[in-house]
């Protein structure tokens, strides 16, 4: 995502699972520029593949909200 016009871009993340339980998790967002940071929760998964996503969001944004795609291999 990025801002090309005049003014402050402020942007949240948020995670979500397709498979496994609540393994994913985001921190981060902010205005302009920021870092994410992001983790899987090991507990009391099996061996397998998981799949989630983070959605990153920004009011006013053309692509927003911007769907990154995760897979997890335990």
């Amino acid at each position: 995502m990025s801002n090309s016009g005049s003014g402050s871009l402020v942007f949240s993340a948020a995670a979500s699972t397709t498979s496994g339980g609540n393994w994913l998790s985001v921190s981060g967002g902010g205005t302009n520029t920021a870092t994410l940071t992001v983790s899987a929760a090991l507990g009391a998964l099996a061996a397998g593949v998981y799949s989630g996503s983070i959605a990153v969001t920004a009011a006013g944004a053309s692509n927003s909200p911007l769907n990154i795609p995760v897979t997890f291999t335990v």
